[in-house]
Formats: C-alpha cells, sequence, structure tokens
C-alpha cells in the first residue's frame, strides 16, 4: 500500500472523487477482497456465490449499495448505485435500455453474471420488454486483471455524445455513488478498528454501543485468517 504516514490528507471522505480512484484503484487486489470480506461479516452479510464468482453486497437502508463480484482468475466487478443521485435510473423512461447500455464494454462473461438471474436483497432487477432482466447499478466498475476500469457505456451515457474527458470521469465516480458507498472500505489508509468506526459512523454513538461495536470489529480484524 505505499507509504501511508500521511493518512489525513489520504483519508476517503476527504479526498476529490479522481483521489478516491486513485486510492482506489491502487489497492492491490487481494486487499480489497480482504476488508470486502471484513465488513460483510462485521455487516452480517452472507457472501453468496455466481457462477463461481464470490459476491458480497452492501446497502445502508437508504438507497445506497455497493456490490462486488470477485473471479477465480483474478478479475473482478463493482457495482454502486445511490438512490438521490443521477445515475440511478430505476423507474425511469427507458430503463432497461439505459440499464443495459451501462454494461456497454464490460466484458461478456462479467454481464452475464448480473443478467436474468435471482434478485438479490441489496438491488433490484430491471425487466426487459423480452422478458430479460438485469441488476440495477449505477456505477459500473471493472477489474481486468492488471486494472481497474470504468465501464465505457456509464462514462457515455454522462458525456451525452461528447468527448469523454476527466470531467466526465469525476462526474460518474460522483453520481454513480462511488465516492460515498466506498467510504467504510477507507481504501488509501490502513484498515483499523479506528480507521473504519471514523468512516462507517460519522455521527457519536452511546458509550456502550461504541465500545460493544469497537470490541466486535477489533476481534473480526484480530481473526488469524483476516
Amino acid at each position: 500500500m505505499g507509504d501511508l504516514s500521511n493518512r489525513e490528507s489520504m483519508r476517503w471522505s476527504a479526498s476529490t472523487p479522481a483521489q478516491c480512484w486513485q486510492l482506489f484503484s491502487q489497492t492491490p487486489l487481494p486487499e480489497i477482497i480482504r476488508r470486502v470480506s471484513l465488513l460483510a461479516e462485521f455487516e452480517n452479510c452472507a457472501e453468496t456465490e455466481v457462477d463461481g464468482a464470490r459476491r458480497f453486497g452492501w446497502e445502508d437502508g437508504g438507497g445506497q449499495f455497493a456490490v462486488w463480484y470477485f473471479l477465480s482468475d483474478g478479475r473482478a466487478m463493482l457495482l454502486t448505485s445511490d438512490h438521490e443521485l443521477q445515475l440511478n435510473v430505476f423507474g425511469g423512461p427507458d430503463e432497461y435500455a439505459v440499464q443495459t447500455s451501462f454494461f456497454d464494454g464490460v466484458p461478456a462473461d462479467l454481464v452475464a453474471l448480473v443478467t436474468d438471474r435471482p434478485e438479490h436483497d441489496e438491488t433490484f432487477n430491471i425487466e426487459g420488454p423480452d422478458g430479460h432482466t438485469i441488476e440495477t447499478a449505477g456505477g459500473v466498475f471493472f477489474f481486468d486483471g492488471q486494472r481497474w476500469q470504468i465501464s465505457p457505456g456509464v462514462l457515455a451515457y454522462l458525456a451525452d455524445g461528447q468527448p469523454v474527458d476527466s470531467t466526465t470521469v469525476d462526474d460518474v465516480l460522483f453520481e454513480s455513488g462511488f465516492t460515498t458507498c466506498l467510504e467504510s472500505y477507507c481504501f488509501g489508509e490502513e484498515f483499523t478498528v479506528d480507521a473504519i468506526m471514523r468512516e462507517y459512523y460519522p455521527y457519536v454513538l452511546e458509550p456502550d454501543e461504541e465500545r460493544a461495536q469497537r470490541e466486535r470489529l477489533a476481534e473480526i480484524l484480530a481473526d488469524p485468517l483476516a
């Protein structure tokens, strides 16, 4: 992860969308998987399997979610959404056509993980006129084994016929919920109890509840397999 001594400047919640993307994309995939699985345990969210891929889902109960697919060949896909932002197309006009376009440019076997599947707890399925379904997502990101990429389809949607530039990328990272839904993973700094508590609970907890949550997090992070 490199030098994390200047942690204040590397805090996810204090970073710009471009900085968040850098912090995320520079994190080795095994470390991403470790953090995702540990937070899933903290959330009591069961890992599931879709065609051999490991699936983890997180949602805050208020319309934000992050869904992860990790494949055995070292590739991955991340879906994010915030129901209050522009890239939430659920319930909108031509929602199925728009949603499927968000996966344009994503490898077909990754797209297959979210098409014609039973609905998951964290997300909805959108059904097209032909009866096919696709999992909802505002942001679609995939790891090709070497680097993370933003779905060309999402970039094209926000570019709206104009050339894709850095402003388009920033807009996607914000309007997809990427910057908010990934806060608790603390990418860019050490994954400690203090860091997780700060991002996971931005409000003040009752002393007994805070102590209980800290103890539970410490136990999860202390697992020798973590």
